[in-house]
């Protein structure tokens, strides 16, 4: 189960009792709508490249936060590549 807090964060957990929350992207948000979609896609993309619930995880609110940098749905989503160089690059939230 993940549930996506927002400016939060994440929240992961395992039926095998794996447990861990990740902080937010630090973004101007302009429009949230579609974010849920986008993490979605985001989650199911890494799990598919066999990335670990950690990584997948990241990779969904990366996806996300692009989205609510653009006005409308899915306006700030791009690809693959581009998302990896979002996370090595954007700071957290609550993290210095």
């Amino acid at each position: 189960m993940v549930l996506t807090l927002g400016a939060d964060g994440a929240y992961y957990h395992s039926a095998d009792g794996t447990t861990f929350h990740t902080p937010a992207f630090q973004v101007d948000v302009k429009c949230t709508c579609g974010c849920g979609d986008c993490f979605n896609g985001g989650f199911a993309t890494g799990l598919l490249k066999g990335l670990s619930p950690q990584q997948a995880v990241e990779l969904g609110q990366a996806a996300s936060a692009q989205n609510a940098t653009g006005l409308g749905s899915q306006a700030g989503v791009k690809d693959y590549p581009t998302t990896l160089d979002f996370i090595r690059a954007t700071p957290r939230r609550g993290i210095a």
